[in-house]
């Protein structure tokens, strides 16, 4: 799936399944990622990202993240409460 560019402002992505996607330069400020799999996905250089955005979201190793964003814990449900 490609949404290099994409205006994602408010979103509701949700438990999307969004592996291997390219977000690339994309803006999803504001926009709901919890409980979305960001496996594989490519977020280089994505704009108004939040580490907050991504606390809640699955990843693995070759999801690429923007500068200064971090990683989400394995299992992110059941490791952190506020992805209750």
């Amino acid at each position: 799936m490609n949404l290099t560019r994409a205006k994602l402002a408010s979103v509701n992505l949700a438990n999307a399944n969004l592996y291997g996607a390219t977000l690339a330069s994309a803006d999803p400020l504001r926009a709901n990622l919890d409980g979305a799999s960001l496996a594989s996905a490519n977020l280089t250089c994505a704009r108004n990202v939040t580490n907050a955005q991504v606390r809640c979201t699955w990843s693995d190793h070759s999801t690429t993240l923007p500068t200064g964003i971090t990683r989400p814990m394995d299992n992110p449900t059941d490791a952190d409460r506020a992805c209750d």
